[in-house]
């Protein structure tokens, strides 16, 4: 897909009404949360307690539930799924247990190696194909056959950035050299593992001082693990360094090549996102490749 396409949206009360239907329960208030351009997220508030509700691509939701099923059987903490359904249009919706707590915060030490461990847990899971995954059948399988393959479809993506006018043309042919540059770094010729692929402190909830869950599942793929501990590493060092320790890694010179790099390309990824679900959070993504970019000019 190459031309923006916006995600049709449910009034407030349309979704009220399909929650209760699929709860079997009054809802008494509502309120939005935030999520992903293009998705609808709301807190339901019920007798029967608190829920949320995720309104998104049917593909989404499966592959979402597919991570949130996997991670739990290796005892990473997450959402509980209450309920699913179809809207129709390729469209559907996911309830899910409202998590206690809230975001991580730098002074969440433990809780973040707690983090780092659960990561390292569920990317001991491996499956078939590259990428976000496909779910039919009871199984899950990546989109790509290969890492290299998936690599080089986000790197295709800079083409219609800069058709929109979302980066130049020149930035856009210093990341592809400096891609081609780091190609090394970034090879991966293991079996993909399960990976989360947004991780970040808002998705790291925190209770009592301790793991709560690992919510927001929405972009569960498979491939190189250190692509997953990319998306992480843009945190602040407070955050991502415990979480790496928890993990079981150093962040040494070679991995710190290989985590820039890819910090660069999940932001060519996350930019086009962006522009096709008819979002404008453009500045911070681009940043990140200017910034990776600056030491590859001087």
């Amino acid at each position: 897909m190459n031309e923006p396409v916006s995600a049709p949206q449910l009034a407030e009360a349309e979704i009220r009404a399909l929650a209760e239907q699929a709860l079997g329960v009054t809802v008494s208030a509502t309120a939005p949360l935030s999520g992903s351009v293009g998705n609808q997220n709301l807190r339901l508030d019920t007798e029967r307690g608190t829920f949320s509700i995720k309104l998104a691509a049917e593909s989404e939701l499966a592959g979402e539930r597919w991570g949130l099923e996997r991670a739990a059987e290796v005892g990473v903490p997450v959402p509980p799924v209450a309920a699913a359904g179809d809207l129709g249009g390729e469209r559907g919706f996911m309830i899910t247990g409202w998590v206690a707590g809230g975001p991580a915060t730098a002074d969440d030490v433990e809780a973040l190696v707690e983090a780092g461990r659960a990561i390292r847990r569920y990317h001991r899971i491996s499956g078939p194909g590259f990428g976000l995954v496909d779910v039919a059948g009871g199984a899950a399988v990546g989109r790509y056959s290969s890492w290299a393959e998936r690599i080089a479809a986000i790197m295709a993506k800079a083409e219609p950035l800069v058709r929109h006018g979302v980066i130049t043309a020149e930035l856009a042919e210093g990341f592809r050299a400096a891609v081609a540059d780091h190609a090394d770094a970034i090879t991966y010729q293991g079996e993909g593992v399960l990976m989360h692929c947004d991780l970040k402190p808002a998705h790291l909830f925190v209770a009592d001082g301790r793991l709560s869950a690992i919510i927001d599942w929405g972009d569960t793929s498979y491939g190189d693990p250190r692509y997953d501990l990319a998306r992480l590493s843009v945190s602040d060092e407070a955050i991502f360094r415990p979480a790496l320790e928890g993990y079981g890694l150093t962040l040494d010179a070679d991995l710190s090549r290989t985590l820039a790099c890819y910090r660069a390309i999940q932001r060519v990824d996350a930019l086009h996102y962006e522009l096709m679900a008819g979002g404008d959070w453009f500045d911070v993504y681009r940043q990140t490749i200017i910034d990776w970019l600056a030491p590859e000019r001087s």
